[in-house]
């Protein structure tokens, strides 16, 4: 009997540490589930991005926001689907979002609104409770927009060159000749 009763207390303790040990995650409350951008800088998406000179698109994503982790999702410039995944931390306000142990991003809980935001490459991110299906919106940007030749890295136009002739490239700046035959000509002219 003695037996059953260290091994029933043994039992109780380690189910108690097991316990313990799991109330340790933080529940984030209203803060879990999927989130997307409603705002960018107090505008909409597309206010901003045709504002900033960027594809739509590239302005979307979604934030899974789970006791432990936070995923974000959105297109690359190429419409392939990417994902970040940070470690969360409760605040008083909110959470960090957390890559490597550091602070990355710290969110903000706006209870009253029902938002989470944050700011990051000096813009102001609002989020609201869903999730965009980011591929239908490059689908849809792709068959209405006139997509430019080049883009950098972050979805902004390049300026491009305007061709006036052949081998003549001209920009705002200045007009000069790229056409490597230009001096051909008068040389054999020349010989005549």
């Amino acid at each position: 009997m003695k037996k059953l009763l260290k091994n029933t207390a043994a039992a109780l303790i380690t189910a108690g540490i097991v316990v313990s040990l799991a109330s340790c995650d933080e529940d984030l409350g209203n803060m879990k589930g999927d989130w997307t951008i409603s705002t960018i800088n107090g505008v909409s998406i597309e206010e901003y991005a045709a504002g900033a000179g960027v594809y739509v698109f590239s302005q979307h994503g979604n934030y899974k926001v789970s006791n432990k982790t936070l995923e974000v999702s959105g297109l690359s410039l190429d419409g392939t689907v990417f994902s970040i995944q940070y470690d969360v931390k409760k605040t008083d306000k909110g959470f960090d979002a957390l890559k490597d142990g550091q602070t990355s991003i710290n969110i903000l809980y706006d209870e009253k609104n029902g938002t989470l935001s944050f700011e990051k490459d000096e813009k102001k991110y609002v989020l609201i409770k869903g999730k965009d299906d980011i591929e239908s919106i490059f689908k849809k940007e792709l068959e209405t927009a006139v997509i430019p030749p080049d883009i950098d890295d972050d979805g902004n136009k390049i300026e491009q060159k305007e061709v006036i002739e052949e081998g003549e490239i001209t920009d705002d700046s200045n007009s000069q000749s790229n056409n490597p035959y230009e001096d051909v000509g008068e040389i054999l002219d020349d010989e005549d």
